[in-house]
């Protein structure tokens, strides 16, 4: 399990949240073809991703991208960005799965 703390959004979420090791689960994120990310996951709960980035480039509040995680095509948008002590970002994603 992560050791990042969480902010007060925790107090906020309606689901649990699994932790995840650094580097354990990796994500694949795009918002243009072509222009994709690895990102790896810091927790999991059944509304949503929340990802380790390195950096923001084309990601602020809003912003929707598809990912692909644990063999599934998901649909995500960003509802929070926390950036952390030791560099990069956790990003929060609000994500349901693509048809």
């Amino acid at each position: 399990m992560s050791n990042y703390p969480y902010t007060v959004l925790t107090d906020l979420r309606q689901a649990t949240r699994f932790g995840r090791e650094f580097g354990a689960e990796e994500v694949v994120i795009w918002s243009v073809p072509g222009e994709e990310k690895l990102a790896y996951v810091h927790d999991e709960s059944l509304g949503g991703l929340g990802l380790y980035l390195d950096d923001l480039q084309g990601i602020e509040n809003g912003t929707a991208v598809d990912m692909v995680y644990a063999g599934q095509l998901l649909r995500g948008s960003v509802r929070h960005i926390e950036p952390r002590d030791e560099g990069g970002y956790i990003v929060g994603f609000e994500c349901h799965q693509q048809r």
